[in-house]
């Protein structure tokens, strides 16, 4: 898969999966479950040939912790969500963030 088209596949599919973040709480338990599903999603794109490596962990990762949602992106209503991948072709690392807005300003994007 031309890694363009890989990108706007992932961007949509991430977009669209993680949606029901908005409505839950910046904590903990809602950056594990993310992290889950989204380790489920990749890896099995991995088992497809989508990412380089022998193993998951050598093909992509997955951090949404409190290293990446610090007090101050969760004042500013945001939870972000890490993600590094390694396409088959190049096989490089591209790392990008997946960030939900939070709350009222999830509500106010949603209808404006």
């Amino acid at each position: 898969m031309n890694v363009r088209r890989l990108f706007i596949m992932l961007r949509r599919s991430l977009e669209e999966g993680t949606q029901w973040t908005v409505y839950e709480p910046n904590a903990t338990v809602t950056w594990q479950r993310l992290t889950r599903e989204i380790r489920e999603f990749l890896n099995g794109l991995f088992e497809k040939g989508y990412f380089a490596g022998n193993a998951p962990e050598e093909g992509f990762f997955v951090r949404c912790d409190d290293s990446t949602n610090t007090p101050e992106e969760r004042d500013a209503g945001r939870m972000v969500c890490q993600i590094g991948v390694a396409p088959a072709i190049p096989t490089e690392y591209i790392v990008f963030d997946v960030v939900q807005k939070i709350g009222d300003e999830a509500s106010e994007s949603a209808g404006g």
